[in-house]
């Protein structure tokens, strides 16, 4: 191989990397199984000097793409795991459907097959229960699946990634990270997490009370931005919200006509300028403020604001502490993908083989 690597290939084989350091630590199942609805939800994050009192302003909606970050939440799912994207497998109702069909069709036909006539009643009560007990399993199969589990030895170092949908990736948005262990008998353990590049990391010392034993790991996210706001659009048909044109009355409008208003005051003035026979210049009518500002905001099907949710929560995933003396079972799954780790890997497999040279 050259020593020489062009940059392009260097940013190609970082996508297809596997960290000896994460596949340590991550025993890789086939994967959860994940209810997944048929409907997308798209969040933005726009900017306040383009925002108004009622939404996005007409100028700034006019060339909406260029003027807001976009992300997407397909399949009506979380856009937050507490493990890779890989390791949990989305179904949908339809699927469950279509195998209660399968299994359905393959009752009947059994049933109505002349040959069973011949059977006993434990043979024909066995083959039923064949016949259930296999769709049985194809639907825990599908529902429940082969979960991952994150693996360290006791006293070990936590180092955890999931995926996140919804990183805006600006420095105006800010990010509260919490991956919280727990177990059955009502501990508890709240760990800060960062957010990067698409990606929720835990990173940390283990707690000295974390002792070997299977325990239940999520994370949540809360996003915030005090230079911008979120807009979403929610495609459920169940609880639907569209980005839409609205006018409301502008508050300045009412106030200029209010009682102490400026329109107000000035009818006052020019009364007792008349009434003082007119001396000295005439008091000047101000300008009147527009009567409505639009905007563009997420509605609802009742016709209400909607604002989206900045608040996420991953389903729970496994967390097994090993006894010092274990070695975690792993198989290799993809680290985050960057040029950054992609030299680290890369550097520690040229120091491996060069040990390996030198014995």
């Amino acid at each position: 191989m050259p020593h020489k690597i062009k940059l392009s290939t260097l940013l190609f084989l970082s996508s297809l990397l596997y960290i000896q350091a994460v596949n340590a630590v991550l025993s890789r199942g086939s994967g959860r199984g994940d209810y997944s609805s048929n409907f997308d939800q798209a969040f933005y994050y726009v900017d306040n000097s383009l925002i108004n009192s009622v939404g996005i302003t007409d100028e700034a909606y006019a060339n909406f793409s260029a003027n807001s970050i976009f992300r997407g939440v397909g399949g009506g799912g979380r856009g937050l795991g507490s493990v890779p994207s890989e390791c949990v497998v989305g179904y949908t109702q339809d699927q469950l459907d279509d195998l209660e069909v399968q299994r359905n069709s393959a009752l009947s036909f059994f049933e109505n097959d002349p040959s069973t006539k011949n059977l006993s009643d434990a043979e024909y009560d066995a083959a039923i229960a064949a016949i259930e007990n296999d769709f049985d399993q194809q639907l825990t199969a599908l529902t429940v699946g082969e979960p991952c589990a994150w693996e360290f030895n006791q006293g070990e170092d936590l180092f955890t990634f999931g995926f996140f949908s919804l990183d805006f990736d600006t420095p105006d948005v800010n990010y509260d990270v919490t991956w919280q262990i727990s177990n059955d008998n009502g501990g508890l353990w709240n760990l800060a997490g960062t957010v990067n590049n698409g990606s929720v990391f835990l990173d940390t010392a283990s707690p000295a009370d974390l002792f070997a034993g299977d325990y239940s790991i999520s994370v949540k996210v809360g996003m915030s931005s005090a230079k911008g706001s979120f807009f979403w659009e929610n495609d459920d048909s169940r609880d639907p919200v569209t980005l839409q044109n609205i006018c409301e009355i502008n508050p300045e409008w009412d106030a200029f006509f209010g009682p102490n208003g400026a329109y107000t005051l000035w009818e006052k003035a020019v009364d007792i300028w008349f009434d003082g026979g007119q001396i000295g210049p005439e008091p000047i009518q101000p300008n009147e403020p527009v009567m409505e500002i639009c905007g563009t905001v997420g509605i609802n099907q009742y016709d209400e604001r909607s604002n989206p949710p900045t608040f996420f929560y991953s389903d729970p995933e496994i967390l097994r502490i090993l006894p010092v003396s274990s070695e975690p079972d792993s198989n290799a799954v993809n680290a985050p993908a960057s040029l950054g780790t992609f030299l680290l890997g890369l550097g520690a497999l040229m120091l491996r083989r060069r040990a390996a040279t030198r014995k």
